[in-house]
């Protein structure tokens, strides 16, 4: 949000979501629910409309988190965290798309507030549109005078930290944070 832009000497943008014109159907959709009494309950709508397309590009996926990574391994650690894999309720949803919106908006990138960025995605990452989405930011950035630093690690999905290149992607974060340390 616009009060924290000047906060940070940098900034990491993991697995950006692009964007996305049906987030104004997704916000009315979730306060209605809300205004229904289900802001507190698990919303199985929008459950579906939000993510249940995920899994179209993952080829026998054993469970609905498959498009957190491909590491089978570390998709089952993130089903197992209890702080993990939950479902959001209406509220959670209206808070989401709340920021979603924002985040979409002419005033966000109005507020942009020049300092360095780093954006890091994997090209199996549905959220990012399979990289598409991140690079349509990227681009709107440029457009608003950012230039920011990107990484495609690959065909990988949501949360390059659970991929076979974790490694490398925390060496490029110590890096990014490093220069920017030292700037």
């Amino acid at each position: 949000m616009p009060e924290y832009s000047g906060e940070f000497d940098g900034y990491v943008f993991a697995s950006t979501m692009g964007p996305n014109p049906a987030v104004g159907l997704a916000k009315f959709l979730a306060s209605a629910g809300c205004a229904l009494g289900h802001d507190r309950k698990v919303d199985n709508l929008l459950t579906t409309l939000s993510f249940g397309s995920y899994l179209k590009r993952v080829p026998n996926p054993r469970s609905a988190n498959d498009w957190i990574s491909t590491d089978a391994a570390e998709v089952d650690v993130y089903r197992a965290d209890p702080m993990l894999g939950f479902k959001f309720t209406s509220g959670g949803f209206r808070a989401l798309f709340n920021i979603v919106g924002y985040m979409q908006s002419k005033q966000a990138y109005a507020n942009l507030c020049g300092k360095p960025c780093l954006f890091t995605y994997g090209s199996e990452d549905p959220v990012g549109d399979y990289g598409k989405g991140v690079e349509k930011v990227i681009a709107r950035m440029r457009e608003h005078g950012v230039k920011p630093e990107s990484k495609n690690y690959g065909p990988y999905r949501h949360e390059i930290q659970r991929e076979s290149v974790r490694e490398e992607y925390f060496s490029d974060l110590i890096s990014f944070f490093d220069r920017v340390n030292r700037a």
